[in-house]
């Protein structure tokens, strides 16, 4: 299995911070196969889907990468800001049992899952049909909401307090070519409301929710990183993968990473 992640400027140009969290994954998991996608690589990806991707932000390449590369090759998607906290072999498998796909839900009251950890065996249907639906939703030239003139993101923040899965409609689709940051849930939730095979599939999915996976990150930024040894062991125990909000202040989550390092190394691993 190859556990997938993006850095788009290149890995040896990443902050050591990202590097840092790619040794951990690789020592806890050195039976898998640990690929960060370069630019390079995920251009050709976006070019084969018969995408440009210069107008596109980050994060809807690095979106349309993740959703290729499981639904045509299958694996694991971890975002280089997630921190594990177990092998995968400890947890993942069970998470498997039932139906080959698997995501933490309800990180937000908008979203369904995350997109931030994503398992998945090569050609399951909740998987293409995401992509399909996201690859083709932009194929036309779309403007993140953000850019949108005051009137759009009023509407805009009505609609997903009411229904965010309907951004991801066909009639919507073409009636603006704003979108929402998290446009990208929102076709899945579109998806398994409106095909029943994909709702059946998703029900069998382990219910896993993804709020102990970020509270780690809700004690680290409200202690701005000085969390005692004893609470941080805690927490890393409550998820077998830790969301983190990086960009802000790295340093912050210098100590855990050093906590989890000194652990491994006493392990011998």
């Amino acid at each position: 299995m190859t556990v997938y992640s993006m850095w788009y400027q290149g890995f040896e140009n990443a902050p050591d911070f990202v590097k840092r969290i790619h040794c951990i994954w690789c020592r806890l998991n050195p039976d898998k196969v640990a690929h960060v996608i370069g630019g390079e690589e995920a251009d050709e990806l976006l070019f084969a889907e018969g995408i440009d991707p210069s107008p596109l932000t980050m994060q809807v390449r690095a979106n349309i990468v993740r959703a290729v590369l499981l639904a045509d090759r299958g694996g694991v998607w971890r975002d280089v800001s997630l921190i594990p906290a177990r092998p995968l072999s400890d947890w993942l498998p069970q998470m498997l049992d039932q139906e080959a796909f698997f995501a933490f839900r309800n990180p937000g009251e908008d979203r369904i899952l995350s997109n931030w950890f994503l398992a998945s065996e090569a050609g399951h249907p909740l998987m293409t049909a995401w992509r399909d639906a996201y690859v083709n939703y932009f194929k036309t030239r779309r403007t993140v909401a953000r850019e949108a003139p005051y009137w759009v993101r009023i509407k805009n923040r009505r609609r997903i307090r009411r229904d965010p899965a309907s951004f991801a409609s066909p009639e919507i689709a073409k009636r603006t070519k704003y979108y929402p940051y998290f446009i990208m849930h929102y076709h899945f939730d579109w998806l398994v409301k409106t095909r029943p095979d994909l709702a059946a599939a998703w029900a069998r999915v382990p219910e896993v929710p993804a709020v102990d996976a970020l509270k780690l990150r809700q004690s680290v930024e409200k202690h701005r990183g000085q969390l005692d040894s004893a609470v941080a062991e805690e927490l890393l125990a409550a998820a077998p993968v830790h969301k983190i909000r990086w960009k802000k202040d790295p340093e912050l989550y210098s100590p855990i990473l050093s906590q989890i390092e000194q652990e491994l190394t006493r392990r011998g691993m």
